[in-house]
């Protein structure tokens, strides 16, 4: 019996390509990318690879990373942070999420932060964007600053203007919106590549050893 470290359906990254698993014949293993296109792996190449498995468990971890100012409470921030992730209807209680301050970058300070989901019913994508929403909106009501660290340069040419000194202008009061946290996290794209891999493999003209018979033969 032939032993695979991956089933149909299964998504998997080999040799840097990522796709769920179509087939596996005698000489290759087709992939279906993300983006719909058929992905073909030499077997020679595919059992010599290391090979992640995304489906065998699950659980999985999706992280970000998010700045603050240097000058913020970041005992306060790693604990607010981890509080918003937690609060999350789609977030896993085990394993708990977690930030910790990572580096010092370019104007601000660098957490790492992370949590889990349940696959099979989460977009990792769309959890992970609401992750930073939420978490991004919390830092933002205590006032503390997340630093845009892109730097804009601006060359002007001609004689400056006589530098006239003038009052800025008085500016509106902010109005602070508590956000809202999304409800439309499930995977919808999960059935539809699966249905996909389904078709391919319908197909009786194409061997595929990860049926019962193949697995056989």
């Amino acid at each position: 019996m032939l032993a695979t470290p991956f089933r149909p359906n299964d998504i998997v990254e080999i040799e840097g390509d990522i796709g769920k698993v179509i087939r596996l014949t005698s000489r290759a293993t087709i992939l279906l990318s993300f983006d719909g296109n058929h992905i073909r792996i030499p077997n020679a190449t595919v059992f010599k690879s290391r090979i992640v498995n995304y489906s065998t468990n699950d659980a999985r971890r999706f992280d970000f990373e998010i700045g603050v100012a240097s000058d913020a409470d970041l005992d306060q921030v790693r604990t607010l942070t981890d509080d918003v992730v937690a609060g999350l209807p789609f977030v896993l209680a085990e394993p708990a999420p977690m930030s910790w301050i990572d580096r010092i970058g370019d104007g601000a300070v660098i957490l790492f932060v992370t949590g889990w989901i349940d696959q099979n019913h989460t977009s990792l994508a769309l959890a992970k964007g609401e992750a930073i929403r939420m978490v991004k909106a919390a830092i933002e009501a205590e006032d503390i600053e997340v630093p845009d660290t892109t730097y804009r340069i601006q060359m002007v040419g001609g004689t400056p203007a006589p530098f006239e000194a003038t009052s800025p202008a008085p500016k509106a009061p902010e109005q602070k919106i508590t956000p809202v946290v999304a409800t439309d996290v499930e995977d919808t794209s999960k059935a539809a590549l699966d249905r996909i891999v389904e078709a391919e493999r319908s197909d009786p003209e194409t061997p595929d050893l990860l049926t019962e018979n193949g697995l056989k033969e």
